[in-house]
């Protein structure tokens, strides 16, 4: 999402949204680091 459509959103909105986009970020990144993990037991 634009940073002018979270503008134009309502703050509670735009908090709602950035907090989605967090959650997914840190998914992300426990999903990379227990990739990682798994690779490392492997070799």
């Amino acid at each position: 999402m634009p940073a002018a459509g979270l503008a134009l959103a309502g703050e509670e909105q735009s908090e709602a949204v950035i907090r989605a986009h967090a959650r997914c970020l840190i998914q992300r990144m426990r999903d990379a680091v227990r990739e990682r993990a798994a690779k490392n037991i492997r070799s």
